[in-house]
């Protein structure tokens, strides 16, 4: 085999090395065929049964498992994957904008002759369509549409969010918007998101607790949020492997629904 190395993000963006308790763990740029292992733990401690997965707890012992970078994304020491901490705060648009330097107010349906401030989430009645405010200003007289005609730059729009009267729920998708959307998605200064594989996405599974079955002081998703993955079910081809994050279970879901949502995630690639 080769000697390649994986560096998720790239060799400058942060130290390949990761401490953890009993040693150095290459965590990031691991080169393949070393014995680290590089699945994560799975959370349990308890030992209900000796030999159980408590009683040897085996994984990446890489710890901090999850790094907020404090710009809306998570980075996940484990796998060297960088996430999305919440798909309903992204605030699309150029590179460097993102959650935590904008914070979103959500102000339902559009409303003329209103002041409206940076990041201010609205809905167009009419059009159907949600943006996110991206210049302060007072809206005309008329509607949106010709508020936004006027003035193109001061609102974009945003796929991610559920309901502009509330930023709680997150938008969900069919399966090939889902993957386009993650495909044009610049943000937190990174423009190579995409959605996760089945693999990936079943790594943030959290066995230890449920409703979400996920760690909630790092992502956000309500209690039954069903996640796309981009992994095509083997027997059919019109549906998609997805995690049911209520539990933690894999499931197939039809790829022409558009009751799931994703979390998009950057980085893995072998290079």
């Amino acid at each position: 085999m080769a000697d390649q190395t994986v560096h998720p993000f790239g060799e400058a963006d942060y130290p390949v090395e990761a401490n953890v308790a009993n040693g150095i763990v290459y965590a990031f740029g691991t080169k393949l065929g070393t014995k680290i292992p590089m699945l994560p733990k799975t959370g349990q401690t308890s030992v209900y049964e000796t030999g159980d997965d408590g009683t040897y707890q085996a994984g990446n012992p890489v710890n901090p498992r999850f790094v907020d970078n404090s710009n809306g994304t998570i980075t996940d020491n484990a796998t060297g994957l960088m996430w999305v901490k919440n798909t309903s705060l992204i605030i699309p648009g150029a590179v460097g904008v993102h959650a935590t330097n904008q914070i979103q107010v959500a102000q339902g349906d559009w409303v003329p002759e209103t002041p409206y401030a940076a990041a201010d989430v609205v809905h167009d009645a009419v059009g159907g369509l949600k943006y996110v405010c991206a210049v302060g200003h007072t809206s005309g007289s008329v509607d949106f549409a010709t508020d936004l005609a006027a003035h193109p730059t001061y609102w974009r729009q945003t796929v991610w969010v559920w309901d502009a009267n509330s930023l709680n729920e997150l938008n969900t998708f069919e399966w090939a918007p889902a993957i386009a959307n993650c495909e044009a998605l610049e943000y937190a200064g990174y423009s190579d998101w995409r959605m996760p594989n089945i693999r990936e996405l079943r790594s943030l599974v959290d066995y230890t607790v449920y409703e979400p079955a996920i760690n909630s002081t790092y992502f956000y998703l309500y209690s039954t949020s069903i996640c796309l993955s981009s992994t095509t079910v083997a027997m059919s081809a019109t549906l998609a492997w997805a995690v049911k994050f209520q539990y933690g279970l894999i499931q197939d879901v039809g790829k022409s629904s558009d009751f799931y949502g994703v979390i998009p995630v950057r980085g893995g690639q072998i290079v």
